[in-house]
């Protein structure tokens, strides 16, 4: 007997299971765009919109990392293939979603054709940053 959600067909004494996934139609699409590094905050922003994925709440269609460390591309990787996703594709005009530098978005605007771009595909820019109690910036808007 399988647990719930698991097939198994037996074919010259091999068993092959299945995982029954469900089909996603999320209404929301989001690229994440982050400075995935040495804090915590970005995997954990990462993660939640992986279950929101996984909850059809959201379709993740990009990941960007703004940052100059090398090794933040692969964690970025390492993190979207344990939760399923080693290959999220680009898309349409949606929000992007911001929890690091906003090194990108400020490249692309200082270009004709990045803003351009973000003029056609951008419906939304969310990002994490601020300052409510501190006579100092937001270290994300710097």
């Amino acid at each position: 007997m399988c647990p719930s959600g698991l097939s198994q067909i037996s074919s010259t004494g091999v068993i092959f299971l299945f995982i029954a996934l469900p089909i996603c139609q999320a209404q929301q699409k989001a690229i994440f765009d982050t400075n995935f590094g040495s804090d915590v905050d970005d995997i954990a922003a990462l993660g939640m919109l992986h279950a929101l994925a996984d909850r059809c709440e959201i379709e993740l269609l990009a990941v960007m990392h703004n940052a100059p460390e090398d090794k933040g591309v692969a964690a970025i990787d390492a993190v979207n293939t344990y939760y399923g996703r080693p290959n999220i594709p680009g898309g349409q005009s949606l929000p992007i979603i911001s929890v690091g530098h906003l090194t990108n978005l400020d490249r692309l605007l200082k270009d004709k054709a990045g803003r351009e771009l973000i003029q056609t595909k951008v419906a939304e820019l969310v990002i994490m940053g601020g300052n409510f109690s501190r006579p100092i910036n937001d270290y994300n808007l710097l």
